[in-house]
């Protein structure tokens, strides 16, 4: 028992005698890069929505006072330098 060795197993080689072929790696830098532009046009889209849809509930909450009673006096400040309107 002290003596065995252990069995192992040889692994594939992708022809040329490297572990990755140019071909794998340029799949996978395309595939990087395929995915960062689909991310980039994602967040192109989101970002604006979300700036727009984030805007749009301040100026409501700005001229509806819709904040707690004893935080009115903050909001008032911030909403106006701001300017955000405040009926």
């Amino acid at each position: 028992m002290l003596g065995d060795q252990i069995p192992y197993s040889v692994l594939p080689s992708a022809g040329d005698g490297h572990l990755h072929s140019t071909n794998s790696i340029m799949n996978a830098t395309n595939s990087i890069y395929a995915y960062l532009c689909g991310y980039a046009i994602v967040m192109g889209i989101a970002m604006p929505v979300t700036v727009h849809m984030l805007d749009k509930a301040t100026r409501q909450q700005c001229a509806n006072h819709d904040w707690p009673e004893q935080a009115h006096y903050v909001h008032m400040d911030w909403c106006t330098a701001n300017g955000y309107k405040t009926n």
